[in-house]
């Protein structure tokens, strides 16, 4: 798969609440230098074009993870950034079952108060 249309569809799932904010284009930014896509062929990546799904069982399983990280990036799943990654991972050969399950249970991670490992006074409390 070209690195370019991975990144189009990582694009697609950021832009899938109707904007790509900082945080989902800093780790966009990140895949692509993880990947090896200089900076100035970026632009391309941006265009209007198609996103073309990788054939590759690694290259799938890269993109299913990648496209789940980018969805908890800014501390929210949309309900079109859940549709949107369902059904590609579908396309990709991921159960549908499964890939929901995932979906809602990072949802359910997101949407969790955080707790604090640590008590009153700052010191760490001991699990053991």
């Amino acid at each position: 798969m070209k690195d370019e249309a991975y990144l189009k569809v990582l694009i697609r799932i950021a832009k899938a609440d109707g904007f790509l904010d900082s945080a989902e284009e800093a780790f966009i930014q990140e895949v692509a230098r993880r990947r090896g896509i200089p900076a100035p062929d970026m632009g391309s990546v941006l265009a209007p074009g198609e996103a073309t799904l990788p054939e590759d069982p690694l290259e799938r399983f890269a993109l299913l993870d990648d496209m789940m990280r980018l969805a908890a990036v800014d501390g929210h799943l949309d309900d079109g950034e859940h549709r949107m990654i369902s059904e590609l991972a579908t396309k990709l050969g991921f159960e549908e079952g499964l890939v929901n399950s995932m979906l809602d249970s990072l949802k359910s991670s997101l949407e969790a108060p955080f707790v604090n490992a640590y008590r009153p006074g700052g010191r760490p409390t001991n699990f053991l």
